[in-house]
């Protein structure tokens, strides 16, 4: 007798494994944006996306891999956001703010977790950084070859205010001309050609 279940092939096994990465991914960030990734736990994330622990272990390996997984899919979201933006310090930074408003728990874990700056993956994130960095200076239109300079500081600076903005800090009616002030300063640091 002949199976009537359709064979799926590789491309659709790997494509299904992908998707059900990404959700799990997702119930993850929701998880770690209520409770910061440091509280999150692989036994949790399983019960939260009613899947076995099996399964969780079989995707991330553990809880390392986990927040690997959630550190990469950050930093190249992050990554394309600022390579996506209008080309000018304006542009960047409200592409850069507007990520950081929709993916807080991205924000959080790329910029404001405090146990992933001494993990194993540190020089990644610090070289995402970096790199981000660069593309800020390439979509500003700053001058090349002059190292990441003027881009760290400007990202480290939207960082910061990012930062206060998402925790209530700045002081209610002045978060967008605050914001808008800080990215006229730092049209300034363009680099003279």
């Amino acid at each position: 007798m002949m199976s009537t279940t359709p064979h799926r092939s590789s491309t659709d096994r790997r494509q299904a494994r992908e998707l059900a990465q990404d959700a799990l991914l997702d119930v993850a960030e929701r998880l770690a944006g209520v409770d910061g990734a440091g509280s999150l736990s692989l036994k949790r994330l399983a019960d939260e996306a009613g899947v076995s622990t099996m399964v969780i272990y079989s995707r991330f390996g553990d809880r390392f891999g986990l927040e690997e997984a959630l550190a990469k899919r950050a930093i190249e979201s992050f990554i394309s956001t600022v390579q996506a933006a209008p080309e000018s310090m304006a542009g960047v930074g409200e592409a850069i703010r507007a990520w950081s408003l929709e993916h807080q728990s991205r924000f959080s874990l790329l910029f404001l977790t405090g146990h992933l700056m001494d993990s194993t993956l540190r020089p990644e994130i610090d070289q995402s950084i970096r790199r981000a960095a660069k593309t800020i200076e390439q979509q500003v239109g700053w001058a090349r070859g002059r190292g990441v300079g003027a881009g760290l500081t400007a990202l480290a600076a939207l960082v910061g205010y990012l930062t206060l903005e998402l925790r209530e800090q700045v002081p209610k009616g002045s978060v967008e001309s605050g914001y808008a002030s800080l990215l006229e300063a730092l049209a300034t640091l363009a680099p003279t050609a």
